[in-house]
């Protein structure tokens, strides 16, 4: 039984473990909510809402200024209330940005 609990903590903790993605930002969209919009290296756009990490302060200041930065995104997929949509929903949420030099 005690490996059967250490198994399901170690998966557990994979499963909810962040993503990362490296790529140019196409443009940030604001609305009720921020939305970064990046381009991985394969062409394949990625749409996620900007969480509340201190990193995204730059980003929320001047939305503009960093259209064409590369940056290394952590992100996870997670439930959320998202009122203006009508409650729950799952969304893509980056949680935190690195800004990298070309």
């Amino acid at each position: 039984m005690k490996k059967l609990l250490v198994l399901f903590l170690l998966c557990s903790q994979w499963a909810f473990a962040d993503s990362k993605l490296t790529g140019v930002i196409q443009k940030v969209e604001v609305g009720d909510y921020y939305h970064l919009i990046i381009k991985d290296a394969k062409g394949k756009e990625h749409n996620l809402f900007v969480g509340d990490h201190k990193s995204f302060d730059p980003l929320v200041a001047k939305p503009t200024a960093y259209k064409g930065k590369k940056v290394r995104v952590q992100w996870h997929s997670v439930e959320k209330d998202i009122p203006e949509a009508g409650g729950k929903m799952k969304i893509d949420e980056a949680t935190s940005i690195e800004f990298l030099a070309k």
